[in-house]
């Protein structure tokens, strides 16, 4: 389970400080069982749950590990922006043959995943700009995970091409893209989803009423249909821990473009 609108907005207050970096303005709080950076006072940065740190906390990070159902199982995984290791735990804990490569930028953030948020050791961690590091690396993953759009400093490279091309050429061509934006604008969403559909002939979009999260799966190859997953939904939550009963109603297929 994930917590509601309402569950979330009250787990988020109130927190007991058990790090604080001024400089940074960076703030790591727990309450009860549930831990969470916190960033400028009011970004909520990531969160864990301290009783079970491989279980996704947030609604739209159990929607991004879905890609793990959408098509072959991955070997090797990009994380663009490493938050507080919900992905990396995730990954590890359930596919530890799967090899990951996440890349961070704010080095604080960075350092209090490895200090309060169990980090698994085994990721390569790469300290750097996400958009350069699409640029600079010649390696292709078969799983991509982009978690960089919360920021409004990010938010305008969303209508930019080029980072759609590079996410195309570094991603293995049986693979799967998987997107998370914090969008208030449908318009926006349109701009984006016409961006895509230029790279990838599947796409499939989560997003959950009440949320402004929206998440969005590309891959050449169709997507596992939501009639399969759900007749495995059962299986895949005891496996996996994750609301897949709730996650799939929540998804949307759409058709695959002309050409």
């Amino acid at each position: 389970m994930f917590l509601s609108r309402e569950e979330f907005s009250h787990s988020f207050t109130d927190g007991t400080v058990v790090f604080e970096d001024i400089a940074a303005s960076l703030r790591v709080l727990e309450k009860n069982s549930i831990r969470w950076i916190q960033l400028d006072e009011h970004y909520l940065q990531a969160a864990m749950d301290t009783d079970e740190p491989s279980r996704p906390v947030f609604a739209y990070v159990q929607a991004m590990m879905m890609s793990l159902v959408m098509g072959s199982e991955p070997r090797s995984l990009l994380n663009l922006g490493i938050g507080g290791g919900a992905v990396e735990r995730f990954v590890t804990r359930h596919l530890p043959g799967c090899d990951i490569v996440s890349v961070e930028l704010n080095a604080d953030v960075l350092s209090a995943a490895r200090r309060y948020f169990a980090l698994p050791e085994s990721v390569k961690v790469i300290e750097a700009d996400a958009f350069e590091y699409l640029q600079q690396t010649a390696e292709q993953y078969d799983l991509i995970c982009v978690d960089l759009f919360g920021s409004d400093g990010c938010q305008d490279r969303l209508l930019e091409e080029s980072l759609w091309l590079s996410l195309y050429e570094r991603m293995h061509f049986t693979g799967c893209l998987v997107v998370n934006l914090l969008l208030t604008e449908q318009a926006v969403l349109l701009q984006v989803v016409t961006i895509i559909r230029q790279y990838f002939s599947h796409v499939v979009i989560f997003h959950m009423e009440g949320f402004e999260n929206v998440v969005i799966y590309c891959r050449h190859y169709p997507c596992v249909v939501s009639e399969v997953l759900k007749k495995n939904a059962d299986e895949l939550a005891d496996d996996w821990g994750l609301d897949f009963k709730t996650l799939l109603d929540h998804l949307t297929y759409l058709p695959e473009p002309f050409r």
